[in-house]
């Protein structure tokens, strides 16, 4: 188990349209969900938390015990929740010097290198946590994260797939495998899995509601998707009211 940060990224909506006129060119904002185990011990809390504070627990961590690979591990988690990509990544690599089979590094270096843009090494170090722990829901749906980034949809729909058979509540595969269906036209069965993350968590997340909505909107369901949205813009979705301007009055 590991304290894991997602990058939760609604992929959609470039250049969309409907009717004549394009909806909005709707670039979804990064949405953060923790989770918390055993092994992030003090420093990091539920609500997104002190990583500075973290960082120093796991800086006396590794004074006393030079040889924790997890405290390196953590650390550099910490290091990526402020934006220190490098610096996560050369802890990164130290945990995997310490333990080449820790599944845990791999897949916070993966989330490191997303973070600098190296989606290729991304990927290589979500396939070696895979490897190294095939049940690891996660690690497959940020390695889908990391093939959208290549706009290899095929690919990452068949990691969110998996990720949803390992874990039917992950919310993340949903939303992304959801967003990559209105990619590929499919819009009803982005709705479905709109719909389905929104069942999982029906108030922390407003953007689900405006992806449904338009994806509602492009098959013609002017009610579905306007309802949606002021859903969306209720739940603090601001942008969403833009759209209803434009599409629903």
């Amino acid at each position: 188990m590991r304290s894991i940060i997602i990058s939760f990224i609604l992929l959609l909506i470039n250049n969309i349209s409907y009717g004549q006129e394009p909806v909005i060119s709707y670039v979804r904002d990064s949405v953060i969900i923790y989770k918390k185990t055993n092994r992030l011990i003090r420093g990091i809390k539920d609500d997104m938390g002190d990583y500075i504070k973290a960082i120093a627990e796991y800086n006396k961590a590794i004074k006393l015990n030079p040889l924790d690979g997890d405290a390196y591990n953590n650390r550099g988690f910490a290091k990526t929740g402020l934006g220190d990509f490098t610096g996560a990544i050369t802890d990164n690599n130290k945990a995997i010097e310490l333990n080449p089979n820790n599944s845990n590094a791999y897949y916070s270096r993966g989330y490191a290198k997303i973070g600098l843009g190296d989606y290729r090494g991304a990927i290589a170090d979500y396939t070696k946590a895979i490897e190294l722990d095939p049940k690891d829901a996660d690690a497959y749906s940020s390695r889908g994260f990391a093939k959208d980034h290549l706009e290899d949809y095929t690919g990452a729909l068949a990691d969110y797939n998996k990720a949803i058979e390992l874990d039917p509540k992950n919310l993340i595969a949903y939303n992304n495998r959801g967003a990559d269906k209105d990619e590929l036209c499919d819009f009803r069965g982005a709705i479905l899995d709109f719909t389905k993350a929104i069942e999982l968590d029906p108030k922390n997340f407003p953007s689900l509601y405006s992806a449904r909505g338009i994806a509602r909107l492009k098959l013609g369901d002017t009610d579905g998707g306007c309802l949606d949205l002021s859903k969306a813009g209720e739940l603090g979705e601001y942008d969403a009211y833009i759209i209803i301007r434009k599409y629903c009055n």
